[in-house]
């Protein structure tokens, strides 16, 4: 899970990969702080990244 900033409320906001869905459900997701992203699809290729390593 990686937190980030989103650019259009400026509040914190946090992205999953892979995503919850019916056939998976993250249990203890690690959360990440990326500092500089404010824009949400490239929070999730990060996060893909960090997941993928």
């Amino acid at each position: 899970m990686v937190e980030y900033v989103d650019e259009s409320t400026w509040r914190p906001a946090q992205v999953q990969y892979p995503p919850d869905s019916d056939t998976f459900k993250s249990v203890n997701a690690e959360a990440k702080r990326v500092d500089d992203i404010v824009n949400r699809d490239q929070a999730f290729r990060e996060c893909a990244f960090y997941y993928l390593q």
